[in-house]
């Protein structure tokens, strides 16, 4: 995801729709300009949901600006599921 309008960060709010059998399978990571933080390890759930809403604070002081990527990791590949949408709300500083 490309974001043209900036600031610098406080924090983020990632939204983020997945459909998948079986989320103890997943991991979710947010990326920007060589820094990573993870949103999401479902690994030992038995059952689960994926928070629709996570606030992050990982990427304070980071230009909002520039290029986004969400990572999701099926850690079983017997599974189906996919992304439906993910957005992103900053509170700047």
């Amino acid at each position: 995801m490309t974001v043209t309008h900036g600031g610098s960060l406080d924090s983020l709010q990632v939204e983020v729709e997945v459909l998948h059998s079986y989320v103890g399978d997943l991991l979710i990571t947010l990326q920007k300009d060589g820094r990573s933080t993870v949103l999401f390890d479902g690994e030992g759930l038995e059952d689960g949901v994926i928070p629709e809403v996570i606030q992050t604070t990982a990427f304070a002081g980071v230009e909002f600006a520039g290029t986004w990527a969400l990572r999701i990791v099926d850690r079983f590949e017997a599974d189906e599921g996919k992304l439906v949408e993910w957005a992103l709300s900053p509170t700047l500083r």
